[in-house]
């Protein structure tokens, strides 16, 4: 597989513009399309990920209340799916 644009994140390109970063990983349709490691990442290190899924879980949470709100009518009490 061609990883196209993700191939131009060399380590000096991850240095200034994504300090901190060590490593990257792309999959799409469920297959591994781009996976690289910088500043002493690998595949068997761990890494701390809570801040991550904080901001994965809220869109989670967005994604969810959309798909409820849009699927019933609006409701003339105020809950979650009411305008404010």
């Amino acid at each position: 597989s061609d990883p196209g644009p993700l191939a131009a994140l060399t380590q000096s390109t991850i240095d200034a513009e994504f300090p901190q970063t060590t490593s990257v990983l792309v999959s799409l349709g469920g297959k591994r399309i781009f996976e690289r490691y910088y500043e002493g990442g690998g595949p068997g290190i761990l890494n701390d990920t809570r801040s991550a899924m904080k901001s994965v879980t809220t869109l989670a949470g967005g994604i969810t209340t959309n798909a409820a709100c849009t699927n019933r009518p609006p409701s003339s009490s105020r809950g979650m799916c009411s305008p404010v």
